[in-house]
């Protein structure tokens, strides 16, 4: 139908002045969601690596994942583990002292339901930590996200997949992890 007339050039202005108000009204918002506690600091450390498994102990003033994996089967695993290396610029203000790290829980939903958090003192430009998240039969199923941030700006995430059998009939192919510590722990 092709509209002619007075009032359908009125009625498309005021469809175009409505999206165009629409339109800035949203590029004037946060693009972070405020009520979840998120942050737009930048932070100064970068996530460089991250691993996930549901077993690890320290070896050498490390922690080492013991079963590097991306999928979760409860009540198979009780935890998940997500172990994060962080990196800044060589001699970048700032990197040296103490530092707040955090990981914030998302389930498949997108909705931060844990945040797990430590204090370090960084002494050079790289430094290490994890993050647990216990896992129980009512937990829900599906891709989950741990978001890494220190001193309340994003550094990155990590996802895995938690599954329970009744739900998954079939164990999906597991999410590439990071090589690098990979090939340290058999070397």
């Amino acid at each position: 139908m092709i509209c002619k007339g007075a009032h359908c050039r009125t009625g498309l202005r005021l469809t175009t002045f409505s999206l165009l108000f629409t339109v800035g009204l949203y590029a004037t918002q946060p693009t972070i969601s405020q009520h979840e506690g998120a942050s737009q600091v930048q932070s100064k450390l970068r996530l460089a690596c991250s691993i996930s498994g549901s077993k690890g102990h320290e070896q050498g003033g490390r922690f080492v994942i013991d079963d590097a994996r991306t999928v979760f089967k409860v009540p198979d695993d009780r935890q998940v583990l997500v172990y994060c290396e962080w990196e800044g610029s060589v001699g970048a203000p700032g990197i040296v002292g103490q530092h707040e790290f955090e990981g914030l829980w998302k389930n498949p939903a997108d909705k931060v339901v844990a945040v797990s958090d430590f204090r370090l003192e960084v002494r050079a430009n790289r430094c290490a930590g994890f993050f647990t998240l216990l896992l129980s039969e009512t937990t829900e199923t599906g891709l989950w996200t741990l978001e890494a941030r220190v001193d309340g700006g994003i550094t990155g995430q990590h996802k895995f997949l938690d599954i329970s059998f009744a739900s998954f009939p079939f164990l999906p192919s597991p999410f590439p992890i990071c090589q690098e510590i990979l090939s340290a722990r058999t070397t």
